[in-house]
């Protein structure tokens, strides 16, 4: 038997509360010995035969840690849907989190765990209607065709190895380890880049750690300091100095490939002229797409500026997630370490909030106003949108399935 109930923490977060029976707990504690048994060698017992005190005496530790996790595995789902069963005006936006476990498992004892869910508000859009706003239309630049097949160029762009005595420059691909050092010697981990592969031209490295980079030699060490300034848009780091230890570990030659009828049949066209007719029809979709955007954001700029919007946390990773995807990375690597790459995610973080409350203002006006969409109409045009990402840069099952939830969320 297990005990639940909700609670609420905030407008968009409730608290799961689980309690496990002391009869449920003495049953995971018998099923997770008698699976160590068949597990462990002791001297003096076959596999399977030694007795269940001798294992809880011998592994009590592990046992606890295992029990203990197979309990909230096992029955938060439960008490999950359970709840919010029971409390249908609540629309869970994510999966539970686990919070904290009140105590390791005992055996004989009941277990107590909690978890955060987050959940969509519950509020209503008032001074909607009348709305005016001033927009500026954007003129179309013909100058963009060329940088985007310049850009084109340059996600298609391969590698090798510099030579030995090559300097990080701007025409380099490099792998790097950059630590970011606080006063008391603790790592930041928004501020550091494991590991990160990075194509120097187009880099995502801060404006300050690139002119340290551009210089060094494969296998050089340095480090230096970086005083944030007062107005810095990151309020945690406003006048502080940073201390940064950077290692190269490596130093790629990129080669672009020549902007001819090969280059175009590599992403799926005829021939060079046909890859420019395209690119010359997607850039004028995307201006008129963009002065539409930029419209309908003075709109919900207006919108929010009279209705305060909460959104869960859950929501604003999920558009991170959409944003990173749809920026060109040089490669799938580059792609994965930005994804996990805190510093990147917090960049972007006060801009997706911003997004995702338009998002949900706006589905919210057209719920009270009972507008709808066909679901066919949306997938055609998510997928739509994806096709010309593809043509800036391939996207690979897992981008374009975070993508699409992304936009189903919108």
């Amino acid at each position: 038997m297990i005990k639940s109930k909700l609670e609420k923490v905030s407008n968009v977060v409730q608290r799961l509360s689980v309690e496990v029976s002391s009869e449920k707990v003495s049953q995971e504690f018998k099923n997770t010995i008698n699976q160590m048994k068949n597990k462990v060698s002791i001297p003096g017992f076959r596999k399977g035969k030694a007795p269940s005190g001798m294992i809880k005496k011998m592994y009590s530790d592990s046992l606890v840690s295992e029990v203990s996790q197979n309990l909230v595995q096992t029955n938060l789902s439960e008490a999950f849907q359970s709840e919010f069963k029971k409390n249908e005006e609540l629309k869970p936006a994510s999966m539970p989190v686990l919070e904290k476990v009140e105590e390791p498992a005992k055996d004989g004892e009941a277990f107590k765990f909690s978890a955060l869910v987050d959940i969509f508000p519950t509020f209503e859009m008032k001074d909607y209607k009348g709305l005016e706003v001033e927009h500026t239309a954007v003129e179309f630049n013909p100058d963009d065709h060329d940088k985007e097949l310049e850009n084109l160029r340059q996600r298609l762009a391969k590698s090798k190895s510099a030579d030995a005595d090559a300097v990080a420059s701007e025409d380099h691909e490099i792998l790097v380890d950059i630590k970011a050092i606080d006063s008391n010697g603790e790592e930041i981990s928004r501020l550091c880049f494991p590991k990160a592969k990075v194509r120097l031209k187009n880099s995502y490295l801060p404006d300050f750690v690139q002119p340290q980079v551009l210089g060094m030699k494969k296998g050089d060490e340095k480090s230096f300091d970086h005083e944030f300034s007062k107005e810095d848009p990151d309020q945690e780091f406003q006048g502080k100095t940073v201390h940064f230890q950077v290692k190269l570990d490596e130093i790629n030659q990129v080669i672009l490939p020549e902007a001819n009828d090969d280059l175009a049949k590599d992403v799926g066209f005829d021939d060079l002229a046909a890859l420019k007719a395209k690119i010359k029809e997607d850039l004028e979709q995307n201006h008129k797409t963009q002065n539409k955007q930029t419209l309908e954001g003075a709109v919900t700029k207006a919108l929010l500026e009279k209705n305060q919007v909460e959104v869960p946390n859950s929501m604003v990773d999920r558009v991170i997630d959409s944003m990173i995807s749809q920026i060109p990375w040089p490669s799938q690597t580059e792609y994965d370490s930005a994804r996990q790459n805190p510093s990147i995610r917090e960049s972007m973080k006060e801009r997706a909030t911003e997004q995702a409350k338009s998002t949900m203002g706006l589905w919210k006006v057209a719920k009270q106003e009972d507008l709808k969409v066909e679901h066919k109409a949306v997938h055609v045009a998510i997928d739509e949108q994806i096709a010309k990402i593809e043509l800036q840069q391939p996207m690979n099952d897992q981008q374009k399935k975070e993508y699409t939830q992304s936009r189903h969320d919108s």
